[in-house]
């Protein structure tokens, strides 16, 4: 009996120590794939940081950067986005935990000779030098951290949340009413788009409105020029109030704020002057 006992308890033991490494396998197999996914998103870049000093992207251009697995390959992604003048593309390796082999980025052939041509070159020439990654959560937002082999230089992103994104108007602000809110379900309610190049876009709820915006995404400082727009007359008297606001607005606009899916403009005071919802 007791040899008996003794084999049952080996074999048990033995079962369960197979279980553990096997659990153990899956969820480092898991926590890989996790780390792996976590370089995967929508990324709009904030600086670039060298020796201290931190060099932001030209004001009014959006540069992007727009990672996804590759091939169905679980370390490979495939990086595109827009650097200034030209769109990109480049594939990325995940080499060994956060190591990573940066492609040489391939780029359409736009002509540009001002400030946009001479910093995209710098950004495409620095993420091809790329080595390892790092994502956290920085100021409550994500953050994605690119640092060379040496540590010399870093490239820092931000999730990219105005990038083919349309924002409905949620609510505007008044001078003797206070805050308005707007039905940003209805299909007729304001939105606005952000191009990477600089024009914003968008729809008053009468009209088809367009403008020029300077984005700075370290600070967060933002300004919109006086948008034109079409000359549909609106068709009721809040429908006009709404459009008068939000085009009084726009060019009064110094700051943003994001929270979760609401952006939020600021005058030079910090006061509300708009609030929109992700469509």
């Amino acid at each position: 009996m007791p040899r008996q006992y003794n084999r049952k308890f080996l074999a048990a033991m033995s079962a369960a120590l197979l279980m553990c490494l096997v659990l153990d396998g899956c969820t480092s197999t898991s926590a890989a794939r996790r780390q792996n996914t976590s370089l995967a998103g929508d990324w709009l870049f904030v600086s670039l940081i060298q020796t201290d000093a931190a060099e932001p992207a030209p004001e009014g251009t959006l540069i992007t950067l727009n990672i996804t697995p590759f091939g169905g390959q679980q370390a490979v992604f495939r990086a595109t986005g827009f650097s200034g003048v030209n769109n990109y593309a480049a594939t990325i390796t995940i080499t060994r935990g956060t190591a990573i082999q940066m492609g040489t980025p391939a780029i359409t052939m736009a002509s540009n000779d001002d400030t946009n041509a001479a910093f995209e070159n710098t950004y495409l020439a620095m993420l091809a030098q790329m080595q390892r990654y790092a994502v956290d959560v920085h100021n409550g937002e994500p953050r994605l951290v690119l640092t060379d082999s040496g540590g010399n230089f870093s490239m820092q992103f931000t999730r990219d949340i105005f990038s083919n994104t349309q924002w409905k108007l949620d609510a505007y602000m008044t001078d003797n009413r206070g805050i308005q809110s707007v039905d940003a379900r209805s299909e007729n309610a304001p939105s606005i788009s952000f191009n990477p190049g600089g024009r914003l876009t968008g729809f008053s709820g009468v009209n088809r409105i367009s403008a020029q915006y300077r984005m700075n995404t370290a600070n967060r400082t933002l300004s919109i020029s006086q948008p034109a727009a079409t000359r549909i007359a609106p068709p009721d008297e809040k429908a006009a109030d709404i459009e008068a606001h939000l085009l009084a607005a726009l060019p009064q606009t110094q700051s943003y704020q994001i929270r979760n899916d609401s952006l939020t403009f600021l005058n030079g005071d910090g006061h509300i002057l708009l609030t929109f919802t992700r469509n």
